[in-house]
C-alpha cells in the first residue's frame, strides 16, 4: 500500500515497528505485524492513523487494505 499510495516514502525498520516518513511527516509506530494476542482491529487502527498522519489518500489505501474504515461522515 505504501509503495502505491505514498510514492517516495522512506521506511526504517526498528526493533518492533517501522518508522515511516512521507512528505516531511513521520509516523514512528507502525507495527511490523500483529503481536501475540493482539487483535487484528488494533493493527488496522495503526494503519488508519498512519494514513491520517502522513496525509495519504484514504481511497487509495482502502484499495489495498479494504478493512480500513470509511471516512467519518461517509455512507460507504
Amino acid at each position: 500500500m505504501l509503495d502505491r499510495c505514498a510514492p517516495g516514502h522512506e521506511r526504517t525498520l526498528r526493533t518492533h515497528h517501522w518508522r515511516v516518513t512521507y512528505r516531511g511527516k513521520t509516523y514512528p509506530w507502525l507495527p511490523k505485524g500483529p503481536g501475540r494476542g493482539q487483535l487484528y482491529e488494533l493493527w488496522t487502527g495503526k494503519v488508519e492513523q498512519l494514513v491520517d498522519v502522513l496525509g495519504i489518500d484514504a481511497d487509495c489505501a482502502r484499495k489495498y487494505i479494504p478493512q480500513l474504515p470509511a471516512p467519518r461522515g461517509s455512507r460507504r
